[in-house]
């Protein structure tokens, strides 16, 4: 009896640590090093920023690790515990394509490629990344896209359109359709919502974008890319759909998640 007393208060010491070492890994500040690679001529010019994990649990530092790499390219085979090493092989990667297709080319202008992936933001029980990528190749103008990811700090999983139900619904799309509306506004911009979009039929129901919706401190953000919806003139329609509105079209898992702040 003695024994499996021993035994018993063990195990509960044990299963007390463990609760307290999940906790703390969900609720501590991911610790980041904002590594850079510049490199510019005559012909190309490219720049990397990656905020690169450095102090995180193995499951969420992995996970941000090999988002960057992915965002980059997604072809690195190394280590990805360096950041440097990381964003430099991307780095030179797109250097020496820019400058190939540029002597192809022959145009006087030069070639421009600029990319961040930044930590966003942050709660106790997610942090959110985005990444933008610029690129100029000689045209009337340059390009951008924007997107996000989201990741549970307690296991580094990954969301993005699996957070959402009932898309579908006329009342979601509504939410949508506010959302783009509300930029036009901000954008100072007003009049038929119809007139100012591309490609949409119904402006009641709103497709969703290309790139999957991530969480803001505030709610759910929805980025629309270039084209995509709208004019070049237009910009990128973003906008975040506030916590208290988005709750009832996302999963248990995420309601869970976002009620731990």
């Amino acid at each position: 009896m003695k024994f499996k007393s021993i035994i018993t208060c063990v195990m509960t010491v044990i299963a007390v640590a463990s609760c307290s070492e999940s906790k703390a890994t969900a609720e501590e500040t991911l610790t980041v090093d904002s590594v850079k690679y510049e490199q510019k001529d005559k012909a190309v010019e490219v720049s990397i920023i990656a905020d690169y994990p450095t102090l995180a649990s193995t499951n969420l530092k992995t996970a941000i690790s090999e988002y960057i790499s992915e965002q980059l390219g997604g072809t690195y085979m190394g280590s990805i515990e360096n950041g440097d090493s990381i964003v430099a092989f991307y780095g030179k990667a797109q250097h020496d394509s820019l400058l190939k297709e540029h002597e192809e080319c022959g145009i006087p202008v030069s070639f421009c490629s600029m990319s961040s992936v930044r930590k966003a933001y942050e709660t106790e029980s997610y942090i959110t990344y985005t990444t933008e990528d610029y690129a100029y190749l000689g045209g009337a103008h340059g390009s951008t896209t924007l997107s996000g990811m989201t990741f549970r700090k307690t296991d580094g999983r990954r969301f993005g359109y699996e957070m959402l139900r009932n898309t579908e619904s006329d009342s979601f799309h509504a939410l949508l359709r506010d959302g783009v509306k509300e930029y036009f506004g901000e954008q100072g911009v007003n009049g038929n919502l119809k007139d100012m979009l591309m490609g949409v039929d119904n402006v009641d129901y709103m497709p969703l974008p290309v790139t999957v919706p991530y969480l803001t401190d505030k709610g759910m953000m929805f980025v629309y890319q270039q084209y995509e919806i709208a004019p070049y003139a237009a910009g990128m329609p973003s906008f975040v759909i506030p916590f208290e509105k988005i709750k009832p079209y996302l999963t248990a898992t995420v309601l869970k998640m976002i009620n731990r702040q």
